[in-house]
C-alpha cells in the first residue's frame, strides 16, 4: 500500500511500526469518538511531553512550577491542543485544555516539597477549578520531583491521599507510568459524579556521581 493512499484510520494501526505516527492519527480521530477517548489520547500526548521534560533535568534545576508548566503547554500546543496556562476556571488553573466540542480537561502542577502541599494541589484541582460535569470530569496532578526515589514519593503520596477520607475514593495503578504514577477516582463535591485524576510523577532528580574533582 502506498503512503499517499493511506487514510487517517489506516495510520492509527501503525502503532508497532511508528508509534508517533499512530498517535497523530489517534489525536485527529479522538474528538469524534467522545470525551473519554479524547482524554485518553490527550494524556498519552502529555506523557510524551513529560518524557521530553525529563531528558534534561540539569538545565531545569532552577525552573519554578510556572516555567516547567509553560514548557508543557508549549509542547501540547505544538500537538494542536487548545492548551493554556493560568487560565481562570474557578481560579487560575495551571493547565487548561479545551476542545470545540465542549470538552474540558484540567491539570494542576506542583514541585514536590511536602505531601500536604500536594494535597493542596489536589484540592485546588478537585474543589476549586473543576465542576465534575459530563465532558469535564478528568484531570491530572503533575508532581515535579527533584528528590531521589520518585517511586517512593508517589507511593507515599498515594497512601497520604487515601488517608483523607475522600468520598468514594479509589486508587489504581497506572500501566503507562508504572510505580511513578497512579489513577484515582472519587465522588466530586459539586456534581456528585465520579471525578478521575491522573497522578503523574515527573523525574527531575539530578545528582551525578561522576563529578570532576577540583
Amino acid at each position: 500500500m502506498k503512503l499517499e493512499s493511506l487514510t487517517v484510520a489506516d495510520l492509527e494501526g501503525y502503532d508497532e511500526i511508528n508509534p508517533e505516527l499512530a498517535l497523530v492519527a489517534r489525536r485527529l480521530l479522538a474528538p469524534t469518538r467522545g470525551y473519554e477517548v479524547w482524554s485518553d489520547v490527550l494524556e498519552l500526548d502529555l506523557l510524551q511531553c513529560i518524557k521530553m521534560l525529563e531528558e534534561d533535568p540539569q538545565i531545569r534545576a532552577k525552573d519554578g512550577e510556572d516555567r516547567l508548566t509553560a514548557e508543557i503547554i508549549t509542547m501540547l500546543r505544538s500537538r494542536s491542543y487548545d492548551a493554556s496556562h493560568d487560565e481562570k476556571v474557578g481560579g487560575h488553573s495551571d493547565i487548561v485544555v479545551r476542545h470545540a466540542k465542549g470538552y474540558l480537561w484540567l491539570g494542576e502542577a506542583k514541585i514536590h516539597s511536602t505531601y500536604d502541599y500536594l494535597l493542596q494541589g489536589f484540592n485546588q484541582l478537585c474543589t476549586r477549578y473543576s465542576r465534575g460535569t459530563p465532558d469535564s470530569d478528568r484531570g491530572s496532578l503533575i508532581v515535579y520531583t527533584r528528590v531521589q526515589d520518585v517511586g517512593a514519593v508517589i507511593k507515599k503520596w498515594r497512601a497520604h491521599l487515601g488517608d483523607q477520607k475522600i468520598a468514594e475514593f479509589v486508587a489504581d495503578d497506572c500501566p503507562h507510568r508504572k510505580e511513578i504514577g497512579f489513577r484515582s477516582k472519587h465522588k466530586h463535591d459539586s456534581s456528585g459524579r465520579d471525578y478521575r485524576v491522573w497522578h503523574v510523577g515527573v523525574v527531575l532528580h539530578f545528582d551525578p556521581k561522576d563529578k570532576e574533582k577540583k
